[in-house]
């Protein structure tokens, strides 16, 4: 059964650092290690390692400034790990347009609804500085946005982010890009960003009791 989930949340200053060591299963976070199926990053010149970029955002950010939004997406099981891949970068292609700084990494263990499935996600976790094309180092980069001379300044933050209505054109967009691989691979299998019971009303209004009734369930949330 395919398994939609997305959500968007943000960390503060003194979350960047802890929270890449989480994805990447790493230093406290090592008994994850095992957990951790694929890695990617698109971070500046000036890192040498994820966890540095993230550190520096948390030592360089405005206090209570937002250090990185990160995206949590379920995966299909229906998919090989090659698809899955495949997937989450043309997904992340397509939000980020490399406009951004980011670190991403698909976790895959048990499933707490049912043992014999995997619960197969990715956290995206990227700064929501917007790049502009000028070559910062790590001491202007999470500087404050300066409109007269940007060179002097920080990334501007895209503040879009923020709003309901990215998240929702968000939530549509998983859809279809998931929906599109789930047929090339032939599979019947669908998803829907809509709640269950929108789901289960569509249904009604078609006829469809079956799919209405195996709609009437609580929605599944998998610990990431």
């Amino acid at each position: 059964m395919a398994n939609y989930h997305l959500n968007i949340s943000y960390g503060k200053v003194g979350k960047g650092g802890p929270h890449i060591d989480y994805i990447l299963g790493q230093n406290k976070y090592t008994n994850k290690e095992n957990e951790i199926k694929y890695t990617n990053h698109n971070l500046p010149n000036w890192c040498k390692s994820p966890k540095e970029f993230w550190v520096a955002a948390d030592d360089n950010e405005r206090i209570n400034g937002t250090v990185y939004k990160e995206i949590r997406i379920s995966l299909p099981n229906e998919l090989s790990h090659e698809k899955n891949i495949e997937l989450l970068n043309e997904f992340i292609d397509t939000i980020l347009e490399r406009k951004y700084h980011y670190s991403v990494s698909i976790h895959s263990k048990e499933s707490s609804y049912k043992k014999e499935i995997l619960n197969t996600h990715a956290h995206i976790m990227f700064s929501p500085r917007e790049l502009d094309g000028i070559e910062r180092n790590k001491d202007i980069f999470f500087k404050r946005a300066n409109a007269k001379s940007p060179e002097l300044g920080g990334c501007k933050k895209n503040t879009s982010w923020n709003n309901i209505e990215k998240l929702l054109e968000i939530r549509k967009l998983w859809e279809d890009i998931q929906n599109k691989y789930l047929e090339n691979e032939k599979s019947n299998e669908r998803v829907s960003c809509e709640t269950l019971e929108k789901q289960r009303e569509i249904a009604l209004e078609k006829g469809d009791h079956l799919l209405a009734e195996s709609l009437d369930r609580n929605p599944i949330h998998e610990p990431y």
